[in-house]
């Protein structure tokens, strides 16, 4: 991992070069790094350019959220992308790896501003439903949860400030958000979680799950392959393990199945192969059991989606 000094010395050479490179276009530099983070490749730089000199459209928007954990009256500014603006390139996580500007659109992976952080508390998630609305003081989906829980989080304040306290935390709410930064939005929102997951309230293993797999995808995509094998193998055991006590916590149908994909696709990855056949297994008989109905259809998706996965890993096992 780089010093908060190399980061930053880092992150102004990575500037300047692109914005030789893309001619002082400023839509390049942000979507050049929105898209592939520091790490400068001429090809990459290219396909940039060429994309910014055909769009014209800004995939990225500005909203206002409230904190549901703060409470503060005071509104903040984040950023999401147009999901429609994008054609994405998504790895065997389902995590967006690269993307494509469509429709006029610039080109912007939405990985990095899928986070949003209330500058006062650092409260942060991906999900904009439980973020209350600056107009009616109300979310479209409210957080729940007892009080012992609200404590937790109003308490956890210190401890996800702290990711940031050696960065500018300001960078979080700029454009644009290059990778770096949205990494660590990510591991901000793993805090969030926390209290939630210690109370074993529904789906908290899932998003600490979730934000870790994008990490690791962030710690690829920003570094050689080489220098980061250790850190994303231990991310990808960190996920598996979560999703593991959601699976055991929450049974409902909705999750039961992403659930038994990624840890399939996890452990096919980790080369754990007794715990691949494992969750092949519980997609099998999940989706024969349940034919004809909804939660078998659902399955069926995720069965057919682990399908290629399955098939090439036992491709290497017999090789």
């Amino acid at each position: 991992m780089l010093t908060v000094d190399e980061w930053r010395e880092r992150r102004a050479a990575a500037e300047k070069r692109l914005s030789l490179l893309l001619k002082r276009n400023d839509a390049a530099v942000e979507a050049y790094m929105a898209v592939y983070g520091l790490t400068l490749k001429p090809d990459r730089v290219a396909r940039i350019a060429q994309q910014i000199g055909q769009a014209e459209k800004d995939p990225v928007y500005e909203i206002q959220a409230v904190c549901p954990v703060c409470q503060d009256s005071r509104s903040y500014k984040s950023h999401m992308v147009r999901m429609e603006s994008q054609r994405l390139d998504t790895n065997d996580y389902m995590v967006p790896v690269g993307a494509e500007g469509v429709k006029g659109y610039w080109s912007c992976n939405p990985i990095a501003y899928q986070v949003h952080v209330c500058p006062w508390c650092g409260y942060a998630t991906a999900d904009r439903d439980e973020l209350p609305s600056p107009d009616t003081k109300k979310a479209k989906k409210p957080m729940r949860c007892s009080a012992a829980v609200m404590q937790g989080l109003c308490g956890g304040a210190t401890a996800r400030k702290a990711i940031v306290a050696d960065q500018d935390i300001q960078a979080i709410f700029r454009r644009p958000r290059d990778l770096e930064v949205a990494l660590l939005s990510y591991r901000m929102a793993i805090e969030s979680e926390r209290p939630k997951a210690e109370a074993e309230l529904a789906r908290a293993h899932f998003r600490m799950a979730s934000y870790t797999l994008r990490i690791a995808a962030i710690t690829e995509l920003c570094s050689k392959p080489e220098e980061t094998a250790e850190d994303t193998q231990r991310l990808h055991r960190e996920a598996l393990t979560y999703l593991e006590m959601e699976y055991a916590l929450d049974g409902s149908d909705d999750l039961a199945a992403p659930i038994s994909y990624l840890v399939l696709a996890l452990a096919i990855r980790l080369r754990d192969d007794v715990r691949a056949s494992q969750y092949h297994q519980i997609l099998e008989q999940a989706a024969r059991r349940s034919e004809g109905t909804a939660e078998g259809r659902l399955f069926e998706k995720w069965r057919n989606r682990a399908k290629e996965l399955w098939e090439d890993f036992r491709e290497q096992r017999r090789a």
